[in-house]
């Protein structure tokens, strides 16, 4: 019977295959993990978030999604709520949704690095219905702050536009395109019609529970359509291989404006053709 080897990694062995990516200290850096491709490694999450810390200094800004799916609402529970606000079959409803707040954990798509990350003492969170992101390193407070309550969705208004400041990067740990949200930030700035789609979000404000209107992109599995480009001048990138993990360093500017061209081009680039999917649906009638 064959015994599967399984990659072990330390902190110690894990700095030392980091070092192979010569990620520049003081960058601005959107980042996306996938723990279980690396292998194991003594400490978890835990021990990946302190080495890309260390790496990228104080002086730098590390962005994840904190993203909460779970409180987004359909158009009729909205128009529900609104119109019947005494009744209680309401009230119910209102004790079946769930509220974002700053303390929500992160959906359990978005993978355990990110929740990790958000519950990191040194970290801040913004106050996104939906969309909120953590930050940690140079003004993460006063950016949390500042981006709070903001209808940017992933627009360059919103945090994700600081990754594009100071020549950033998209650091990919074993995960695809599909998890970029800088590629959301490319559909704004490419001005596609789709970007005016709106869903309803639920929130609390000062303890108020409430519903919110808020723009909205579509899905982002097309994103992964993306991934050819890395093989051409367009995107400037270096990866390396830790484990099973491919770990990929991508110049932030470039691959925004690679998706930006092709959008201009082809608005519906990033919208997949299947008739059955209701998201893509919505967006293309936007286009027409």
């Amino acid at each position: 019977m064959s015994v599967i080897k399984k990659n072990i990694f330390d902190e110690n062995s894990l700095k030392q295959e980091f070092a192979k990516l010569a990620i520049p200290k003081g960058s601005n850096i959107e980042m996306h993990s996938s723990l279980s491709s690396f292998g194991f490694i003594k400490g978890g999450s835990k021990t990946l978030i302190k080495i890309i810390k260390e790496i990228i200094g104080k002086n730098g800004l590390i962005l994840m999604p904190a993203l909460t799916l779970e409180t987004e609402v359909s158009k009729e529970f909205s128009e529900t709520i609104n119109s019947e606000p005494e009744s209680l079959d309401v009230e119910k409803l209102k004790k079946k949704q769930k509220y974002f707040d700053e303390n929500m954990p992160v959906s359990k798509e978005i993978g355990i690095v990110a929740e990790t990350f958000r519950k990191d003492k040194e970290t801040y969170r913004t106050n996104h219905p939906y969309l909120s992101v953590s930050l940690w390193g140079a003004n993460a407070k006063k950016l949390a702050e500042y981006y709070s309550n903001k209808d940017t969705s992933m627009s360059e208004h919103s945090p994700i536009g600081e990754i594009l400041k100071n020549d950033g990067y998209v650091l990919t740990l074993g995960t695809d395109f599909s998890t970029i949200c800088l590629l959301h930030t490319a559909e704004y700035l490419a001005k596609v019609p789709y970007t005016k789609y709106k869903k309803f979000s639920a929130t609390k404000i000062n303890h108020k529970k409430i519903i919110k209107e808020l723009y909205s992109t579509g899905h982002s599995m097309e994103f992964r359509k993306l991934e050819g480009f890395l093989y051409t001048d367009q995107i400037s990138n270096k990866s390396i291989q830790i484990g099973d993990s491919t770990v990929r360093l991508i110049k932030a500017k470039d691959l925004v404006n690679c998706a930006v061209n092709i959008l201009k081009q082809d608005p519906s680039f990033f919208l997949c053709k299947d008739l059955g999917c209701i998201t893509c649906q919505a967006r293309r009638r936007y286009l027409n």
